[in-house]
């Protein structure tokens, strides 16, 4: 259900409101990789800590190690 708010925060342009959403998801569930995926793509494309975007990029990535439509494989973070 929060992963759904904090698309919908995304959609309506509510950085601010994705980003807190994601990080209560974060905080709750760690290793949580939509979550990590979603907050590392606001990070950079909202100038956010790009360092703190790796690693939660990395955390997507080894949740969803096989789905190609993570925004941090567009983004070119990780090869």
């Amino acid at each position: 259900m929060q992963l759904a708010l904090g698309a919908l925060y995304e959609r309506t342009g509510n950085w601010q409101g994705a980003q807190s959403t994601y990080q209560k998801i974060l905080t709750i569930e760690p290793d949580n990789p939509l979550a990590s995926n979603n907050l590392a793509y606001l990070y950079l494309e909202h100038g956010g800590n790009p360092n703190m975007a790796l690693t939660l990029a990395q955390t997507a990535r080894r949740g969803l190690p096989n789905l190609p439509f993570c925004r941090h494989a567009r983004l070119g973070l990780l090869q």
